[in-house]
Order: structure tokens, then C-alpha cells, then sequence
């Protein structure tokens, strides 16, 4: 929310063909080409969040999050049944 926040105040406009969806590695790749401030790896640098929370909020095999498991998630009955 941050990062589109940041665009908004810089020109950009919520909406498909400008800064759109939850990919946070897009969105401050697009921060970083408008404000010197912001390091130009910073994209990179949030992949993992971008990976993490896509897994979290489209159910599915975890791909590329690792480590939640039985003991880091409780109760597996909760989710299978």
C-alpha cells in the first residue's frame, strides 16, 4: 500500500495500465525509476514478499515459500478438514 501510495504522489494512477495488482517488486521498480532516493535493486529485494504473500493469498502448493510447516502452522486438521 505503501509503495502505490509513493507512485500516486509521483503522477501515477491506480489502474491497469499504470500501477496496478500486488506484485511489490513491479511497484518499487516503478518507485525507483521516478525517485533517486530508492535503490534500484529494491525490486529484487522484495520478490520473496512478493512470492510469500501470492502463496498466501491464492491457495495452493507452496512453491517458493518454504518453512511452514505443522509446527510453524498449528493444527494441519484446521486447513485439511
Amino acid at each position: 500500500m505503501y509503495l502505490k501510495a509513493a507512485l500516486i504522489r509521483r503522477g501515477h494512477a491506480v489502474a491497469p495500465e499504470d500501477i496496478w495488482g500486488h506484485d511489490l517488486s513491479t511497484l518499487a521498480e516503478k518507485l525507483a525509476a521516478k525517485d533517486s532516493r530508492v535503490p534500484p535493486t529494491i525490486g529484487g529485494q522484495l520478490q520473496v514478499f512478493t512470492d510469500y504473500f501470492n502463496e498466501l493469498r491464492y491457495p495452493c502448493e507452496l512453491v517458493n515459500v518454504s518453512g511452514l510447516g505443522e509446527s510453524e502452522g498449528g493444527d494441519p486438521s484446521i486447513v485439511e478438514g
